[in-house]
């Protein structure tokens, strides 16, 4: 789908490129053509009214005389009595073979037309009629003819180098412009490989209870409540998961609204933090808050209590038995920071660049351990960039990890 995309992309490139060059081409050539052709005319009607008088050319310099018109053309003036007799009028610049000329005159006069082109012999010609016979002017255009062609030539030549030059450009645009897509594109392919795979687990755990107590149907619900707990845990498993799958899902929307109000951001962390005292003693861990007082911001309660959870969860999750666990709110100039610590867990540089992705696990044995789908870290990141927020994170060997979060948007 990428690959056609590009072509489809190229294509039109060069299809809009190329209908420009086209209009542009015909416009110089028209316009080229009808200015020499202007010239011409403007040559035999001067060469008509001439008459036998041999007028050299005239440059002028400086000031000009509109009613004196230079020809740049090679132009005589051939004139033919009532009684036949033809008389030639050349200009001292102009010479002619007399076999040519006879073969002219010889085709004007078999010609019905008053004006026309003689392209055997690359001439013009113009006639007028009048008692005393005819006169017929000549303009050679085989000087005219070759600039036409050349300029065709150079029109041609721009055109193929600039079209190649574009679709090169166009190439090079298009791997520019498709790279988002195609990366988009993979990522989608992967959330629904992952989520796919996420999904296949649960489901085949609540097949095989379901499997075994359809294998003894006699048995009271009593005796096959183990089967119908691990298929309840399973669902409920399944259930957390398409709800934070659908909510990365409205986020990428970006059209989502949620409700924002004005709160107290400390008594909210505080709310939050009360659960997780009891998770981090029974694991033997140390959890140390420093929350400062009535900060307010504008956001949304339930997902703000979500993000804190997940930070929470993840420090608690990941930090050794011993180990210290450190949640800090305070607030610096205009913005709010919410920091939440761990000693004793180290997060390998290669991984901090991706532990924002979706269903991004650093550690799979960990993760058999402490469970989850890898969506946490995303969920947070989305609801921060919610709250117009940014979320980094910190880690070494010495210091641990440590996930900040900071909102502007404060009350």
């Amino acid at each position: 789908m990428i690959r056609k995309l590009k072509q489809k992309f190229v294509l039109v490139n060069m299809l809009s490129v190329g209908a420009i060059l086209l209009i542009v081409f015909c416009i110089i050539t028209v316009t080229s053509y009808q200015r020499q052709q202007d010239e011409i005319q403007k040559a035999l009607s001067d060469t008509l009214a001439e008459g036998d008088k041999k007028v050299a050319p005239k440059f002028q310099i400086g000031a000009h005389d509109d009613k004196v018109h230079f020809q740049n053309y090679a132009a005589f003036l051939v004139s033919i009595s009532p009684d036949g007799t033809t008389t030639s009028f050349l200009r001292d610049s102009v010479e002619i073979e007399k076999a040519v000329l006879n073969l002219a005159i010889s085709i004007v006069q078999n010609s019905p037309k008053s004006f026309g082109r003689i392209p055997s012999l690359n001439l013009q010609y113009a006639t007028a009629r009048s008692s005393e016979g005819i006169k017929i002017a000549f303009v050679d255009t085989s000087l005219e003819e070759e600039s036409f062609q050349h300029l065709l030539f150079i029109l041609g030549l721009s055109s193929t180098l600039g079209l190649l030059l574009f679709l090169l450009l166009s190439i090079k645009l298009a791997n520019l412009s498709i790279k988002p897509v195609e990366t988009a594109w993979q990522q989608q392919r992967q959330f629904i490989a992952d989520a796919s795979h996420e999904l296949k687990t649960p489901l085949t755990v609540i097949l095989a209870n379901t499997g075994i107590m359809l294998n003894h149907p006699q048995d009271k619900i009593e005796h096959q409540k183990k089967w119908l707990n691990y298929i309840k845990e399973e669902a409920d498993h399944m259930k957390k998961l398409i709800e934070d799958m659908l909510f990365l899902a409205k986020s990428d929307d970006g059209k989502s609204v949620i409700p924002m109000s004005e709160l107290n951001f400390s008594d909210l962390t505080y709310e939050v933090l009360l659960p997780f005292e009891s998770i981090a003693f029974e694991k033997s861990q140390h959890l140390e808050s420093a929350i400062q007082e009535n900060l307010y911001l504008s956001g949304n309660p339930s997902q703000l209590k979500e993000l804190i959870s997940i930070l929470l969860d993840n420090a608690c999750k990941y930090t050794p038995e011993g180990e210290k666990i450190s949640l800090q709110l305070k607030k610096e100039h205009d913005k709010i920071i919410l920091t939440v610590s761990n000693s004793g867990s180290f997060i390998p540089a290669e991984a901090q660049a991706h532990l924002f992705e979706r269903f991004y696990r650093p550690d799979q044995s960990r993760t058999l351990e402490t469970g989850g789908y890898g969506l946490g870290l995303a969920i947070a990141k989305s609801i921060t960039s919610l709250h117009k927020g940014s979320i980094h994170l910190q880690s070494s060997p010495r210091e641990g990890t440590s996930f900040q979060v900071i909102f502007s948007d404060i009350k």
